[in-house]
């Protein structure tokens, strides 16, 4: 009797592993089916397209924008950069120059300064009102002297790299030339840069 017990038990354990196989299989066909489509009312999908169109319009403005940003950031640079170049030339430096001391006649100043064997020369000039002039009056002398109607005012430095300073002015500009040459030297090239 033990032995029809056992089949009995091992049919009982196909039949229950078949029912479970097929019950699996039927909920996984049921899990894998396309759903029906739903039915949704006009008015929903009139509010979904116009949702969608709007989205896609506040996209393609900021796109545009982004790109028009772009677009005059990169011509601010070109023609910042071409217009650097076009100021090494003198010609369009003088001219420039001419038009900021027409717009903005208070502000005007130039400096200018060169080195050659060691020696530099620094010649500073612009409007008389709001110039600062800064001396070591420890360690250089004053002097002052007339010269066709001009006062001049020179400065000589007493140590050895000291540069000497010539200081005047005329009508509304102030005029400054700092170099290491002598006072001689200075007032010649005074003579030569007065305006």
């Amino acid at each position: 009797m033990k032995n029809t017990s056992s089949r009995n038990e091992e049919i009982f354990d196909i039949l229950l592993q078949n029912a479970l196989i097929e019950r699996y299989a039927d909920e996984a066909e049921k899990f894998c089916r396309p759903a029906d489509k739903a039915e949704l009312s006009e008015k929903f999908e009139k509010r979904a397209g116009k949702i969608k169109r709007s989205v896609n319009r506040e996209e393609r403005i900021r796109s545009r924008l982004k790109a028009a940003r772009n677009t005059v950031i990169l011509l601010a640079v070109i023609m910042g950069a071409a217009f650097g170049a076009f100021l090494t030339q003198p010609n369009v430096y003088a001219a420039v120059g001419s038009v900021i001391r027409k717009v903005f006649d208070t502000h005007d100043s130039y400096m200018y300064e060169k080195t050659t064997d060691g020696n530099s020369i620094l010649f500073d000039y612009g409007f008389s009102d709001n110039h600062t002039l800064n001396i070591d009056n420890e360690h250089h002398t004053y002097s002052e002297f007339m010269k066709n109607g001009v006062t001049y005012h020179y400065y000589e430095g007493e140590r050895e790299y000291d540069w000497n300073l010539l200081h005047w002015s005329e009508g509304d500009y102030i005029y400054s030339i700092c170099m290491q040459l002598s006072r001689d030297e200075i007032i010649k090239i005074a003579d030569k840069n007065t305006y």
